[in-house]
């Protein structure tokens, strides 16, 4: 049972996020702290002389903007890539979820068939009892999973929230500036 529970906590830690979610949410962030920096300290190139180009300051607003529709584009990307992450992570939650209540119930019956033994012809018929064997196991498996849920949810948010919130505050530095 333990090794049960250390199995499914392994499929919690792994890492929720594929590789193209994973890449998406890299440049959300990278366009995301530029444009933030970029807006805060007001830095906006007025040339780079290397290439010899200089740029008004229509051209350094315009910039600002493609910033924006950039962390817009990555934003709704990073979305649809992260959503479809979180479905596939509930679906093996409950999946792994469903297998340790099934654990738990054939515990709780080898148990009844332990306690039907030690009283033969069905003495051993107290409903009341069978049911608080079988909700001990069931109580068990939920205490189990509250630090599941903990783990997962500062996951999330340190995964998909945060990262969406910070881009949502650099676009609209750039759209209010």
């Amino acid at each position: 049972m333990l090794l049960n529970i250390l199995e499914n906590f392994e499929s919690y830690v792994k890492d929720p996020l594929n590789p193209e979610t994973r890449k998406a949410r890299k440049s959300l962030l990278v366009f995301s702290f530029v444009t933030i920096i970029i807006v805060i300290t007001g830095l906006v190139p007025e040339k780079i002389e290397s290439m010899g180009i200089e740029f008004s300051k229509t051209d350094q607003h315009n910039m600002l903007l493609l910033l924006g529709f950039l962390i817009i584009y990555f934003l709704i990307s990073f979305i649809v890539y992260g959503f479809a992450d979180l479905i596939r992570l509930k679906v093996n939650i409950i999946k792994n979820f469903k297998q340790d209540l099934k654990d738990k119930y054939e515990e709780a019956e080898r148990e009844l068939s332990i306690k039907e033994k030690e009283y033969p012809l069905g003495t051993y018929l107290d409903v009341g009892a069978n049911i608080s064997i079988i909700k001990h196991h069931v109580d068990a498996l939920y205490k189990s999973q509250k630090g599941f849920k903990s783990f997962i949810r500062i996951r999330v948010f340190l995964d998909i929230v945060l990262p969406v919130l910070i881009s949502v505050f650099a676009a609209i530095l750039v759209f209010i500036k």
